[in-house]
């Protein structure tokens, strides 16, 4: 059972976005306008619940596999609660996680808990994920701790300078991150697909509904 929450619970991250705004047209640099990243931070700052659905999957790279399912992640300051899917299996897993601790509920209804989720995930499954930044990387909000940070010019007034692409070291690995295909969700720029890459896992998630 381990084995297979072990696969459920990697298999952060792929789809597409249907009924929202296309983004601008947009220009890579190199250099932005610092004003320009904080326009933009500052809306992301802005929002504090949301729910996303989409297609996650995960690649072993060392033993070239792939393992994917659907995911219904829903946030808020209190609860950050997830759903995950198969279309044949049903619900596989639920995690939740609140100020007081997570937990994780399979499919026969076992109870895992942990002090926060990125350490359940750890102690019960040896899984070293970045969980507890996860929330940020996917609305494109600045890290502390990344470096060689990457923009997108958004051909637009005011301009906005949109993250792409860091470095950063989390859980004992560094993993490259990449941000794509941003798209104008109410008016909020958002990123509609992410990439989080390390030697030995790449983890993808396609967005197909951003819920405000």
């Amino acid at each position: 059972m381990r084995r297979l929450f072990t696969l459920v619970l990697l298999s952060l991250l792929q789809i597409s976005l249907s009924a929202c705004t296309s983004l601008p047209q947009q220009q890579p640099v190199s250099a932005v306008d610092g004003n320009a990243v904080q326009a933009h931070q500052q809306q992301l700052q802005a929002l504090t619940e949301w729910r996303l659905q989409g297609q996650l999957a995960l690649f072993d790279l060392t033993n070239e596999k792939r393992h994917s399912m659907y995911i219904d992640w829903q946030h808020s300051p209190a609860l950050t609660s997830l759903r995950f899917s198969h279309p044949l299996q049903g619900t596989l897993a639920r995690l939740q996680q609140t100020p007081a601790g997570a937990v994780l509920i399979d499919n026969d209804d076992n109870h895992y808990y942990g002090n926060d989720a990125e350490t359940l995930l750890y102690d019960y499954f040896q899984l070293a994920l970045p969980f507890n930044l996860l929330s940020d990387i996917m609305l494109g909000r600045q890290q502390p701790s990344m470096q060689q940070p990457q923009y997108l010019l958004a051909n637009q007034q005011p301009p906005l300078a949109l993250l792409t692409g860091y470095s950063i070291d989390a859980g004992g690995q560094r993993w490259q991150v990449q941000l794509t295909n941003y798209r104008a969700i109410q008016a909020l720029l958002l990123p509609q697909q992410f990439e989080l890459t390390t030697r030995q896992w790449r983890l993808k998630l396609r967005v197909n509904q951003w819920q405000f």
